[in-house]
């Protein structure tokens, strides 16, 4: 995908987002994430549309897991995230980067327990996602990546499109809003509350 593709996936997914779970095969590793400005096509017209996407990381794929704990625990708060045992961890706004190696070594630095899965970080890699997630991070790489979500893999089209149809949803979603015809509560439009509510406008 191309970067500039990569730019507004993650403003899409680290605006309200949060990381659901995780999970890592034999040369993929993936990364689940809910209420991400990218419409989804699959539900009823007059449903909420606000969508979900999983990364996936394939080809020498690594994840390192990030944190400051100092108590030990019976399970790690990424295998509890991986089993649902946890709630999603919401994305910091903005903490949620691709191909940055700046942000990256600063992240990494920042914390004291970096948990490697099957590797350790490797700079040569073709995508690197970097992000914090409340008081815990991830970096995740491999030299190919797939987005996947809403029942489809998505183009470099296709994501910005989808990033454009969600904005118009939100805008409707507004203008409707306590009218005849509103469409059903969705938090993540009623979080994301336009400046002016007479005339919204999307910020993509």
């Amino acid at each position: 995908m191309k970067q500039e593709t990569l730019s507004i996936l993650s403003d899409a997914i680290s605006e309200m987002g949060s990381w659901t779970g995780w999970d890592l095969e034999k040369d993929e590793s993936r990364l689940e994430f809910t209420d991400v400005f990218l419409y989804d096509e699959t539900k009823a017209e007059k449903d909420t549309h606000t969508g979900s996407v999983t990364l996936c990381f394939s080809n020498d794929p690594f994840v390192i897991f990030l944190d400051n704990h100092t108590e030990e625990a019976s399970q790690k708060w990424y295998d509890l995230l991986k089993e649902g045992k946890i709630r999603p961890l919401p994305i910091a706004t903005y903490e949620f980067r691709f191909n940055d190696p700046e942000y990256t070594d600063t992240v990494y630095k920042s914390y004291k327990n970096r948990t490697a899965i099957r590797s350790e970080l490797s700079a040569s890699a073709k995508y690197i996602l970097t992000a914090r997630c409340e008081d815990v991070g991830f970096i995740v790489g491999a030299d190919d990546l797939i987005v996947a979500g809403n029942g489809k893999t998505y183009t470099d089209e296709e994501v910005t499109d989808a990033v454009r149809k969600w904005w118009k949803y939100w805008r409707d979603y507004w203008l409707l809003r306590k009218t005849k015809d509103a469409y059903p509560k969705d938090p993540v439009c009623e979080l994301t509350i336009p400046a002016d509510r007479k005339d919204p406008k999307g910020n993509f």
